[in-house]
């Protein structure tokens, strides 16, 4: 089977499913979404983006009704909230995965992912 990316990007779906096997299980908490919010780097940049039209530009558009419409087809930047040592990881509530990524492994992984992913 094969996945689309952007207009003409065609990969190996297994090739993305080996990348995601790396990354251990987080247990979400129902109904929150504040992953799915911008993913901000820095706090000027937050205060930056707070009530302006780009700051909706950058909520997840798989987010619908308050939940993710993709969960389980969710890409590698989501699945790395709570499963990784790396602060800008972290999950808002505390959740961590039992075996968080180093902050090195999770480096590698975004390396990898934005490679594939890259136009």
């Amino acid at each position: 089977m094969t996945v689309r990316f952007g207009q003409n990007r065609i990969m190996d779906e297994s090739t993305i499913e080996k990348l995601q096997a790396r990354i251990p299980t987080v247990i979400c908490i129902q109904g929150c979404f504040d992953c799915c919010e911008p993913f901000v780097w820095s706090e000027w940049r937050e205060t930056e983006l707070q009530n302006t039209v780009l700051e909706r530009e950058l909520r997840c558009k798989y987010l619908v009704n308050r939940r993710c419409s993709i969960y389980d087809q969710r890409p590698v930047i989501c699945r790395l909230f709570g499963a990784s040592a790396d602060p800008a990881f972290h999950c808002p509530h505390g959740r961590m995965a039992e075996n968080p990524l180093s902050e090195e492994e999770t480096k590698q992984i975004m390396i990898q992912w934005l490679s594939l992913i890259s136009l």
